[in-house]
């Protein structure tokens, strides 16, 4: 059997470009997907279940098992690469049905990053509860989750992302420690996107060839991102609540693992581009100045 590659994230990381490349770099050589299941991967449902009654139940939903059925009938002829965040629960199940051929990376992102770019999409905004992605998908402390803070109403959404972060890469301790074997290693999204050492990594992890720096190149132009709309900003862009970034420890402990600095100086300079635009926040502030009676 082929390789089978699963790429866990926190998400916001460039699985969606890693994707893309790698299928740009090999074309029919390879099958990739970027998030194949979405909401019916129910990630909240199935978060740390490592049970076989839980692998059993996951197992006989229709989504999973049409999957794990086209994975098989790839993986005889073609590597197969899955990534993104919102399959991270289906690892357990993964494992259990191809054993050695799984191969797990982890592709993790600063913490800021993610969890600024998550706030500003609206994650964990009151306004989305009742979202199918924040119902299915985004873990929360009702969930079967390692730390369940007692702070959890109080927090800004900025601050619930920043919690999730920390919860995700304990999730891949716990992989690493129970799968030693099938575990490969950490990939950053800095890496990926300041550099071509990546898209050689995971070839070679997909047993593919390793490509030229000329195919490099014709990847990197037809490689497709989703960045972070500019236009959400003006909706739900970064005020004062970046600052908590510094009450949270163990976000910035975790972090410090991965190589990503906590300092102020960086945490400020990367605030300033998740901030809401200043023209909108001048003419709010103009527009409540004149309600006010108080002039401009």
């Amino acid at each position: 059997m082929k390789p089978i590659v699963l790429v866990l994230s926190t998400g916001r990381c460039g699985t969606s470009f890693l994707t893309s490349a790698l299928q740009s770099l090999h074309g029919e050589r390879l099958e990739a997907w970027h998030e194949r299941l979405r909401v019916e991967a129910r990630s909240r449902y199935y978060f740390r279940r490592f049970d076989d009654a839980s692998l059993d139940e996951m197992r006989a939903e229709p989504a999973f098992a049409s999957m794990i059925n086209s994975i098989r009938a790839t993986a005889q002829t073609h590597p197969y690469l899955e990534s993104g965040w919102t399959l991270h629960s289906f690892a357990p199940l993964l494992l259990r049905e191809f054993g050695d051929s799984v191969r797990l990376v982890f592709q993790v992102r600063h913490p800021f990053d993610v969890a600024a770019s998550f706030a500003i999409k609206g994650v964990y905004r009151r306004e989305r509860r009742n979202s199918l992605w924040d119902r299915h998908l985004f873990i929360t402390p009702e969930d079967n989750v390692i730390v369940r803070p007692d702070q959890w109403p109080h927090w800004s959404a900025f601050e619930k992302s920043l919690w999730r972060w920390a919860e995700l890469v304990e999730y891949w301790d716990e992989l690493c420690t129970m799968f030693p074997d099938s575990v490969y290693g950490v990939f950053t999204a800095e890496a990926l996107f300041t550099g071509s050492s990546s898209l050689r990594e995971y070839s070679d992890l997909l047993e593919l060839p390793t490509p030229t720096e000329s195919e490099l190149v014709r990847c990197w132009e037809d490689g497709r991102t989703n960045a972070t709309r500019d236009e959400l900003k003006y909706w739900f862009g970064l005020g004062t609540e970046w600052r908590s970034y510094f009450a949270h420890a163990r976000v910035a402990t975790l972090a410090e693992r991965f190589g990503y600095s906590s300092d102020p100086a960086v945490i400020r300079n990367k605030a300033r581009r998740y901030a809401k635009p200043l023209d909108l926040l001048r003419r709010t502030s103009r527009r409540i100045r004149q309600v006010m009676g108080l002039g401009n």
